[in-house]
């Protein structure tokens, strides 16, 4: 690593800055990953509670909301600042963490086969964790959205209570019936 000879901290990482925790995934740093998405998340949270305001006004009830869009701006704010600290020392974070691994399994294993497969096993990157980042944060979107208002979702029956001698009410009228109508008669285009 050029970082090594250096003793520079600072790298722009691109991949980092996008894509946030799903880079720290993707390089098995786990830890690391579970950290910046728990940041994520709660920064998110007065984004989520906008979302479901807007759609679902209801949902909170008598809880004031006036406090809302500007938590939500500094929510934003942290969202993109986390994302460019992130962007700035992953590559750093990655170094350091590699580094205390492959120290740590040649202190564990003699030379040989038993030390190379541990290194390949526990080095590298994972894809597939990754994109289950991106599966649950995007299920989790989809639940948030999705979210209707318990109020109602309850289906209300009103009893009909009666004897023998008062019956519940009637409709004899039926529906949709023509009060009356007047006859139209179709000569050539003209009505």
């Amino acid at each position: 690593f050029r970082m090594s000879e250096t003793k520079q901290k600072v790298t722009l990482s691109l991949s980092a800055f996008l894509f946030g925790p799903a880079y720290l995934f993707y390089r098995k740093m786990w830890k690391q990953g579970l950290l910046a998405t728990l940041v994520m998340v709660v920064l998110s949270i007065p984004g989520f509670m906008s979302i479901i305001a807007t759609f679902n006004p209801t949902f909170f009830g008598s809880l004031p909301l006036g406090w809302l869009p500007a938590a939500y701006t500094i929510g934003e704010i942290g969202i993109w600042a986390f994302k460019v600290i992130l962007g700035m020392f992953a590559v750093s974070w990655y170094h350091d963490s590699s580094k205390a691994q492959i120290e740590e399994i040649y202190m564990a294993c003699p030379e040989g086969d038993g030390r190379t497969e541990l290194l390949v096993q526990r080095g590298g990157t994972n894809l597939l964790a990754a994109l289950l980042y991106f599966g649950i944060m995007c299920l989790l979107q989809v639940a948030i959205l999705k979210r209707k208002d318990p109020v109602h979702d309850i289906v209300q029956e009103i009893p009909v209570v009666s004897d023998h001698q008062q019956g519940g009410i009637r409709f004899t009228q039926v529906f949709l019936e023509p009060f009356g109508h007047f006859d139209v008669q179709v000569v050539g285009r003209f009505v």
